[in-house]
């Protein structure tokens, strides 16, 4: 970060890329991997369909969007007006 707090140890499997290497700002996006961003877009990709599909966690069609309970109880909050 700006304030110099930096995670200890390295960014990839093989000790190439230390944390405190990375720069600020946009810079830290030429230093991540490739696997980097490949893990990171799966692990969004896995979201997407196993938390937040629709068919595949039995929550069936949402009412309204943005309706991410997921078949969650309702609690009273989607029936409010604004």
């Amino acid at each position: 970060t700006k304030m110099g707090v930096r995670i200890p140890g390295y960014l990839d499997r093989a000790n190439t890329v230390a944390f405190k290497d990375i720069p600020t700002g946009f810079g830290a996006l030429e230093k991540i991997p490739t696997a980097g961003y490949i893990q990171f877009f799966l692990f969004i990709f896995i979201l997407e369909i196993a938390v937040m599909g629709e068919e595949l966690n039995g929550a069936g069609p949402a009412e309204f969007t943005g309706d991410f309970r997921n078949g969650t109880p309702d609690f009273g909050w989607a029936k409010l007006s604004d």
